[in-house]
Formats: C-alpha cells, structure tokens, sequence
C-alpha cells in the first residue's frame, strides 16, 4: 500500500493513530500547514481531495499564489570532500556539476524503482504420533515425532 496520495499535482501523507483510532495526514511540500483526519481510508482519501480543493480556494480567496509541491530545486550538504571529488568526476566527464548530480538521481531512482523484495515464508508441519511399547502393565507410551517443509 502506498503510504502516499495524489491529487492535482499535491501530495499527501497517510499517518494513524492507534491511540486515537483514527487516520490522518498533512498535505506535503508545501510551507503551509493543512491537514486532514478521517476514521476510514476511503473517507481519508476524499478529505484529502477535499482538503487540497480547499487550500486552492483559500490561495485564491486571500490572493496566494498556491505553492508547487516541489520547485526543482533543493540544498543537499553533503560535505567537502564529498563535493570535491563530485566536482573532479564532473569535470572529467565534462559536464556541469549539476547535470552530474541530477543523473546520479535519475539513476539511483530508476535503480530503486526496478528492484523487486523478495520475502521468503517457510512452514513447518510437526507430526507427532502416539506409539504404545511393549504391552500389559509394561505398556508405554512413546510421541514419535516428525518435521517436515
């Protein structure tokens, strides 16, 4: 399940609250704090839509422009070192640094996008039989047990 929704180009979290019982979420990438609760998934995801239609409106009433999710671009500090031989590596291939880092993205997004999990399940059955030794008063009772996958 895609812990995700989408609508007109927004996204937005699903969280829950075992405590309270219910779910809810916050529309994300955007400055603005709007959120969202509902007791249902299907209830949640209409008051996301609901909840994004009415920011739109709200922008539009108060005279904002509504936020893009995601502008294109975004700060990462990842250290000098880090960003030297970045730079050294783009230099070599001869392109711009940022060009560099924009397809390292593509290639670690199209790399994730296409790994499959694998899970394996393994299940045990236990036969056990109840086997009589001997007999008359010597008589005992032995579990004979077998394992199989």
């Amino acid at each position: 399940m895609s812990k995700i929704f989408e609508y007109k180009g927004f996204q937005g979290e699903i969280e829950f609250d075992a405590h309270e019982g219910i779910l809810f979420g916050k529309i994300l990438f955007i400055d603005d704090l709007v959120t969202y609760e509902a007791e249902s998934m299907p209830e949640l995801k209409k008051e996301f839509e609901v909840t994004v239609d009415d920011y739109l409106q709200t922008c539009i009433d108060v005279g904002k422009k509504p936020e893009a999710p995601c502008k294109g671009t975004f700060n990462v500090r990842i250290g000098s070192e880090l960003h030297r031989k970045l730079a050294v590596q783009s230099k070599r291939n001869g392109i711009k640094l940022n060009d560099f880092v924009k397809q390292a993205i593509v290639n670690e997004l199209e790399h994730r996008s296409n790994t499959v999990d694998t899970f394996t399940h393994e299940h045990h059955v236990y036969k056990h039989d109840l086997l009589s030794v001997g007999g008359g008063d010597s008589t005992k009772w032995v579990v004979k047990s077998t394992t199989s996958h």
